[in-house]
This record gives structure tokens, C-alpha cells and sequence, in this order.
């Protein structure tokens, strides 16, 4: 996706750069810079942040940024939700329900979702129900770097608008298998 898109996904890659510090360095190498490999050592979060942003014009990533959010221990406030009750599913209830199965507590409201990092339980073996959308398969996909493994339940619906994300995710060093299942999923 270019830079400047007009595509409300374009606007993602600014939201996780509130989030991180950069720790990216290119490797001193012989040859060209752009042939020079890259040293990823981890993924540092900003300290002492609560992330607050008005997902109004871009509601579509918010599934994204409340997960990883989550995940990453980073307190926030979104606001500007209203129609993520409207879409494929009402996202918030959706996002509020499966995340409390990985020990997160998400308040909610008509158009705002907070968490302020209070933790419950954790559901043994959780899975992770998609209600028929595709965000909702996409954004806890990468929950398996914090929790070791996560479940997704209808996995198939990413093909709306990601036919290849699954087999993206295990291109990128990501282990996908489908479970054997001898009774049906609930």
C-alpha cells in the first residue's frame, strides 16, 4: 500500500510507530547498502504510554491496534467506534469477548473501548471465535508471539479480503497446522 493511499489501512503503519521505538539496524557489510541484511534484535515498546486515538476516519484497524495493544501491556482509549457495531459483526462485543479468553478485561461502550490493564483469568487452551469476519482471524493471528499458540476458529474467513495471509504468516517463519478435531467445535 502506498504511503499517501486515501485507504484508512495506509494510516496503520503511524499507529504502530506510536507504539515502538525502533531497533532496526542494517548490518556492516561489504556491497551496495540496500543488499545489506538487517539485525531485528526485539520489538521495544514506548515506556510509560496510554495509547488514545480517534479511530473515526479509519475504524477498520481498531480490531488491529485494541489486540496489539493488549498484548503488549499498552494502556488505551479509542474512540470514534460507532460503526464497528454495524459491520460483519459488532466488532466491539467481539473484541471485548475473545480477548477476556486471553486474561483481558476490556471496558466498553457505544462508540469507545478502554483498557486500562486489568487482567483476568486466562481461558485454558482458548480459542478464538471469528464470527464470520475476517479482522477478527487477521488481528489475533499474531497473538501466538505472546501466548505461544493461539486457536482461530474459521480460519477461512480471512479469503473476504487476505485469500493468502495464512500461508503469508507461515512464509514469515509463523508454524500453521489445522487441528484434528474428532468432535465438532462449538
Amino acid at each position: 500500500m502506498e504511503e499517501n493511499s486515501i485507504q484508512g489501512d495506509a494510516k496503520v503503519a503511524k499507529l504502530f510507530e506510536a507504539i515502538v521505538s525502533s531497533n532496526c539496524h542494517s548490518a556492516l557489510d561489504a556491497g551496495s547498502p540496500e543488499k545489506r541484511p538487517l539485525i531485528i534484535r526485539r520489538l521495544r515498546v514506548k515506556p510509560a504510554m496510554t495509547m488514545n486515538y480517534d479511530f473515526t476516519n479509519e475504524p477498520d484497524l481498531a480490531q488491529t491496534l485494541v489486540v496489539t495493544c493488549c498484548l503488549l501491556n499498552i494502556p488505551f482509549r479509542f474512540t470514534g467506534l460507532q460503526s464497528l457495531r454495524i459491520k460483519e459483526t459488532d466488532r466491539i462485543t467481539a473484541l471485548q469477548t475473545e480477548l477476556k479468553k486471553l486474561g483481558y478485561v476490556v471496558k466498553t461502550d457505544e462508540a469507545t473501548m478502554e483498557w486500562t490493564g486489568e487482567r483476568c483469568d486466562v481461558e485454558p487452551n482458548p480459542l478464538i471465535s471469528t464470527y464470520e469476519d475476517h479482522r477478527m482471524a487477521m488481528a489475533f493471528a499474531p497473538a501466538c508471539l505472546k501466548t505461544g499458540k493461539i486457536r482461530i476458529k474459521n480460519p477461512g474467513v480471512v479469503s473476504k479480503s487476505y485469500p493468502g495471509f495464512w500461508k503469508d504468516l507461515e512464509s514469515a517463519g509463523f508454524d500453521i497446522e489445522k487441528e484434528n478435531l474428532s468432535t465438532p467445535i462449538s
